[in-house]
């Protein structure tokens, strides 16, 4: 599967957290693995979320990697191919 959107994402993914920690806003890594889009959701403060109301829509967990094009882009591929088996 194509992955798509990730450098759009990535590039406001470090802009809404280049705040550090102490920053209220912040993004979240989101992907559609039925589609494989990447985005990137950005939230004004740290207790926002949205719901999505779909199994196909997840957060993408970089496990302590950097958020590079490279690692979201691999670990996009990953979680489609497992969602798709």
């Amino acid at each position: 599967m194509k992955i798509t959107g990730v450098k759009k994402a990535v590039g406001t993914y470090k802009r809404a957290n280049s705040g550090g920690y102490y920053r209220s806003s912040y993004g979240a890594l989101m992907i559609d693995m039925s589609k494989g889009y990447v985005w990137c959701d950005e939230f004004s403060d740290r207790f926002s979320y949205i719901a999505y109301d779909d199994e196909n829509i997840a957060r993408i967990n970089l496990e302590g990697e950097p958020a590079t094009m490279q690692n979201v882009k691999a670990i996009a591929e990953r979680m489609c191919a497992e969602h798709i088996a």
